[in-house]
């Protein structure tokens, strides 16, 4: 969740991101000192809730919000929320995705265009609609995550979660937030 990060607001796609901010007792310490807040993100409300009852019994400030972020309408939504309740994005963590077994002959087309939306797309479309944002703040910071699995053979064919995850990690590299032509993208 941005942690070690500067700013007030956060952001933050995917349930695994979350608990980690929950296990951090200094560091929810911390964001209440520094009165700063969290929004979380899943497209189910059950997965957040330890994460939440973490957050608040440690004095944190948390707020959720679902959302499928493989759907470029509810990103935009979601962004919008967030300035609405906060006014600012100062940390993007983008921690969605997950696998499918199968290697090119034993996963459907279905099965890959899934994994490339749910691995991929979500971080486009999170970095889409949150840069603006953060180049008319004059800043902001954007967290990837990905796993040795998509780098690596891990002992089943996941060749969707292969192909995907490592884009993900080398994706701001090529979206700066101090360009001004990122605020019309």
């Amino acid at each position: 969740m941005g942690i070690g990060s500067r700013g007030k607001w956060r952001w933050s796609p995917g349930r695994a991101a979350s608990p980690r901010l929950g296990q951090r007792p200094r560091y929810v310490s911390d964001l209440r000192k520094r009165r700063r807040a969290s929004l979380s993100v899943d497209r189910d409300a059950e997965p957040m809730k330890e994460t939440v009852a973490r957050v608040r019994d440690a004095g944190g400030d948390i707020t959720t919000h679902l959302c499928d972020v493989t759907d470029a309408k509810a990103v935009a939504a979601m962004v919008e929320a967030c300035i609405a309740a906060y006014g600012r994005i100062d940390v993007l963590v983008n921690n969605v995705g997950g696998s499918a077994a199968g290697g090119p002959v034993e996963l459907s087309l279905e099965g890959w265009e899934n994994q490339i939306d749910y691995n991929l797309t979500t971080v486009f479309l999170a970095c889409k609609y949150t840069l603006p944002v953060m180049v008319r703040q004059n800043g902001g910071a954007i967290v990837n995550t990905s796993s040795t699995s998509g780098m690596r053979y891990g002992g089943a064919a996941q060749i969707g979660y292969a192909a995907s995850r490592p884009v993900s990690s080398s994706f701001p590299a090529h979206s700066p937030c101090n360009m001004p032509s990122t605020a019309s993208a």
